[in-house]
């Protein structure tokens, strides 16, 4: 390139040269298991769908530990869930020519998000498969406190230009916008807590005000604590309830806070099997209490960090409520919370949230 355009030029232009009936992307530090195209491509080739997904592992890099982060069981329910992991995918060409999907080129950093939500919401054909993966180098080194402010204002700007896409449709099917400005919004406030310098702070606190105001489905896509907090129109007053954390490993996982004589009479459970399960689990053990099992919503993974993974409903619809369950996800606790709410579970008494 006689420029640097940043990832989005360089993908633009690959797009631009590739001439192969269907497209796909890997990052400069992350890999594949060596069948993945293969086994998409044959899938593609059976269905001609316009997006065929794999799956995607964690790969951190001060562990030989692997965690599946699938988001394919989310998608399976709703294609809004697909907000992230595009590399895990395999595109049509001419479904990308066909819609004019592009990599916006002054996006330095997030403009994969942007290519995404376009990529989804002009398709319904998208097949799913579970049983090859693309490894996400999680680098340390790379965590957005340590960017330059353009670049973390790259990265907000594409969060913003996802939440007016959603604002600016005219017709939009319903659980779409609810889903996605809901992952889109919790992705501008963990921005919060991931970023060190005020000023940046004060800009995505300005932003997720302007967000707020803008959502057409507040009960439905933001948290109701975040909204009261939301309602008041000042930055000062959101920064103090979010921004005091350092750096976003300071608040990776809140301290789990639960009334010692709760675990006396009901087992424990953590709903979600992931990174951020991890470190709750690292918590439960320094505290000496007896954890039962992970829960989740996806049936297909049994086991994690030597604990069976049950099935949500099968502990939730118990009626004899004999279990407290602390929510392990910093990206869908919202989601999660909701989902025990609506099951006539009340925070404190039987559940742990964010």
């Amino acid at each position: 390139m006689p420029k640097n355009l940043g990832k989005a030029g360089a993908r633009n232009a690959g797009l631009d040269y590739a001439s192969g009936e269907y497209i796909g992307f890997l990052d400069s530090d992350d890999w594949l298991d060596l069948n993945f195209f293969d086994e998409l491509y044959k899938i593609a080739v059976g269905s001609s769908a316009d997006i065929v997904k794999g799956g995607m592992k964690n790969a951190d890099a001060n562990s030989d530990v692997f965690y599946d982060i699938s988001l394919n069981h989310k998608i399976k329910k709703n294609k809004a869930y697909f907000t992230t992991q595009f590399c895990t995918a395999i595109y049509k060409a001419s479904f990308i020519r066909d819609n004019g999907l592009k990599f916006p080129l002054g996006i330095l950093i997030g403009a994969d998000v942007v290519f995404l939500q376009r990529a989804v919401f002009y398709t319904d054909n998208i097949e799913l498969f579970n049983d090859v993966y693309y490894y996400y180098n999680n680098n340390p080194f790379s965590m957005i406190s340590s960017l330059t402010a353009e670049k973390q204002n790259s990265w907000l700007n594409a969060i913003e230009t996802a939440l007016d896409f959603l604002n600016n449709q005219q017709k939009i099917d319903e659980n779409f916008y609810k889903i996605q400005y809901r992952e889109h919004f919790n992705a501008l406030l963990s921005l919060v807590n991931r970023i060190n310098l005020e000023s940046q702070k004060k800009k995505i606190a300005i932003a997720a005000i302007e967000k707020f105001n803008l959502c057409k489905c507040k009960k439905d896509c933001i948290n109701q604590r975040i909204s009261k907090i939301l309602q008041k129109q000042d930055v000062d007053i959101f920064l103090s309830e979010f921004g005091n954390a350092k750096s976003f490993t300071d608040t990776f996982v809140p301290e789990i806070i639960i009334d010692s004589n709760i675990l006396q009479t009901k087992k424990l459970y953590l709903f979600g099997a992931g990174r951020t399960s991890v470190k709750f689990l690292e918590q439960i053990k320094k505290n000496g209490w007896v954890l039962t099992a992970f829960l989740s919503t996806d049936e297909s993974q049994k086991e994690f960090q030597g604990y069976p993974v049950l099935k949500l409903e099968t502990v939730i619809n118990n009626r004899m409520r004999d279990f407290f369950i602390i929510i392990a996800s910093r990206i869908y606790a919202f989601e999660m919370q909701v989902i025990l709410e609506n099951a006539g579970l009340k925070e404190g008494m039987d559940f742990f949230g964010y």
